[in-house]
């Protein structure tokens, strides 16, 4: 059987194309190689065809390289257009971006020199106004404080709680006929407990309250209100 090691150059195919149409016999190596090859043999008849028809005949193997570098050249149109869009792309992006940065700057040098307008004595006004708020009474613990001027309870072991306002520290002394435990919460004038404090005698001192209206609900240890107290940290 013939060794089937490459297949016929275009030379060879010709020459059995030009041999069969003139009614003669192949070569025997090249026969046997048209034998077992339907590559070649494919090749052969379509040279034959377009030999009978007067056309000027491509190989099959020229015909796949012109057809390789036809797709080479369309990638690279097509990849040559895809960079000239992206450049004009990025040409039209710039001056976009570069507008919007712009207004942007503008919006904000505008909105700080508003700021910056706002006159110094409406400034001070506000600041005063949310000061005077610290200092508005709670009309609860307004009640218990009138209550217990009037109604001092028989049974409390604790007399004449003293206040001393130090900046905003706050020293609370007592008479106190024996040992017991006390509990003082602290609440700011809306209603809110800012401290918890225990103690068994005085003094006790309170600090770090700041400015503002303060209640001090004073409890023995089973939670029995025994006095509210009100005082100013100015």
């Amino acid at each position: 059987m013939h060794q089937l090691k490459k297949h016929l150059s275009e030379e060879q195919i010709a020459q059995c194309a030009d041999l069969l149409q003139e009614r003669r016999e192949i070569p025997t190596n090249l026969q046997q190689h048209l034998d077992v090859c339907s590559s070649c043999k494919y090749e052969l008849m379509s040279v034959m065809e377009l030999s009978s028809s007067n056309i000027k005949v491509i190989s099959f193997r020229a015909r796949k390289g012109w057809m390789l570098g036809a797709a080479a050249l369309i990638l690279i149109l097509v990849g040559t257009a895809l960079y000239f869009n992206l450049q004009e792309k990025k040409t039209v992006e710039a001056p976009q971006m570069v507008q919007q940065q712009s207004i942007k700057l503008e919006n904000q040098t505008e909105t700080e020199e508003k700021q910056q307008a706002i006159p110094t004595d409406t400034m001070d006004v506000a600041v005063q106004s949310d000061q005077l708020a610290l200092f508005v009474p709670n009309p609860q613990f307004e009640q218990l404080v009138d209550r217990f001027k009037d109604q001092m309870r028989s049974d409390i072991k604790i007399r004449q709680i003293e206040m001393q306002v130090n900046s905003q520290q706050l020293k609370l002394t007592w008479q106190q006929s024996a040992p017991e435990d006390i509990t003082f919460e602290v609440y700011d004038n809306s209603g809110i407990l800012r401290k918890t404090l225990e103690t068994k005698s005085p003094p006790l001192i309170i600090e770090n309250l700041g400015l503002g209206l303060y209640y001090i609900k004073v409890m023995n240890a089973d939670f029995d209100l025994l006095q509210c107290l009100k005082v100013k940290i100015e």
